[in-house]
């Protein structure tokens, strides 16, 4: 797998564990994944059927309520997906190149993410879910790559925090967008205090 399909494969791991379902009937040989967003993100809509279709999928999409759901049948795309997260979610992620784990968290920061903007015009990013071994996920790859970030919980759920290098989660579409919104190629993140640590969940 190059090194694009590794980021891209990545990235629809990461967006799997943060807004995906895997539904599996046997007797009808139906093995499908679906992936959900809401209606005003084309951009990450068009960005996963592209992914999908480099491996040669045919996925569909529709309209759900307040969603867009992307559907696609394969049974060896659902079971590479579940074996991956297994080993992600049994802290094997040494194997993995840098681009694939990257991949991860741009996939995880345009399902369960968003952009925090704070004073001075810096701004940082934060995934939160209420599954305690994704946000456990995203805390060890952030360590294996050197982000600067922290972790804490709410009363509802777990939030990391991610704060320099930002540039390089580009392939996000949440990344990406808040860059061209200001004008920025590269990310210039931020001061040591931006990153300071309150007691965190898992300091």
């Amino acid at each position: 797998m190059d090194i694009v399909k590794d980021r891209a494969w990545g990235y629809l791991v990461g967006f799997y564990m943060g807004d995906g379902n895997i539904y599996i009937d046997k007797k009808r040989y139906d093995y499908r994944l679906r992936l959900f967003m809401g209606t005003k993100e084309t951009a990450i809509r068009d960005k996963l059927i592209n992914i999908l279709r480099e491996y040669g999928l045919n996925p569909s999409f529709f309209k759900q309520g307040s969603e867009i759901v992307i559907s696609v049948r394969s049974k060896y795309l659902v079971f590479k997906l579940l074996n991956t997260v297994n080993e992600l979610y049994s802290g094997l992620i040494e194997g993995y190149s840098h681009s694939f784990l990257l991949g991860v968290l741009e996939g995880l920061i345009d399902s369960d993410g968003n952009i925090e903007r704070r004073r001075n015009g810096y701004f940082c990013v934060a995934i939160s879910n209420t599954d305690v071994r994704i946000i456990k996920i995203g805390r060890k790859i952030c360590e294996n790559i050197g982000f600067k970030h922290s972790v804490y919980k709410d009363s509802r759920r777990y939030r990391l925090f991610i704060f320099n290098k930002l540039d390089m989660l580009s392939f996000s579409v949440k990344v990406l967008e808040e860059f061209k919104r200001r004008g920025a190629v590269a990310a210039t993140q931020s001061p040591a205090s931006l990153a300071a640590r309150r007691p965190g969940y898992f300091s």
